[in-house]
């Protein structure tokens, strides 16, 4: 008999899989990790803002974040970086994602993958002007509230239930 953990994992795996079957090419699963998998890389298709070498802002189309399931996972919220640039108010200078200062063990890994993907489009709904990861890029999504978020890509067929956005 697996272990509740074993169990937890293979259901966030058989739930990552069908997220992005269903991403119409959206996302795609890069690489995992472990049987079942405990690290992710996932490949976004959406638009993100990068700051160029010149200091200008110009729009990228596709990404990539690497996602770990710690040791005490779900019990710890996970970890999760960039390895593609971004310009973001919730990605630190050093890659890392900030994911939040509550989680939920309930929380699976398709919807953390969905709001992943609402925060590169710099989504409103998951941006929290209170605790930046980049001052700067908080600043200029102040500045610049009426043109986001920048991308309007839900990852899901039109078809699939939605579900409920939230960042802490």
């Amino acid at each position: 008999m697996p272990s509740p953990i074993l169990v937890r994992l293979q259901t966030d795996y058989d739930k990552v899989r069908k997220l992005v079957a269903g991403s119409g090419g959206t996302l795609k699963l890069v690489r995992t990790v472990g049987t079942p998998p405990t690290s992710y890389v996932i490949e976004y298709h959406c638009p993100s803002l990068v700051k160029d070498s010149s200091g200008n802002f110009i729009q990228r189309d596709h990404h990539q974040v690497e996602i770990i399931l710690r040791a005490n996972y779900p019990f710890e919220k996970p970890s999760a970086r960039m390895l593609t640039p971004v310009f973001n108010p919730h990605v630190f200078l050093s890659n890392a994602i900030c994911l939040g200062g509550v989680w939920n063990p309930a929380e699976t890994l398709d919807t953390l993958i969905l709001q992943i993907g609402a925060l590169l489009q710099l989504d409103p709904r998951v941006l929290n002007a209170n605790s930046p990861a980049n001052i700067e890029a908080n600043l200029w999504t102040q500045n610049n509230r009426a043109r986001l978020p920048i991308g309007k890509i839900s990852f899901k067929a039109p078809d699939q239930e939605q579900k409920r956005i939230q960042w802490s």
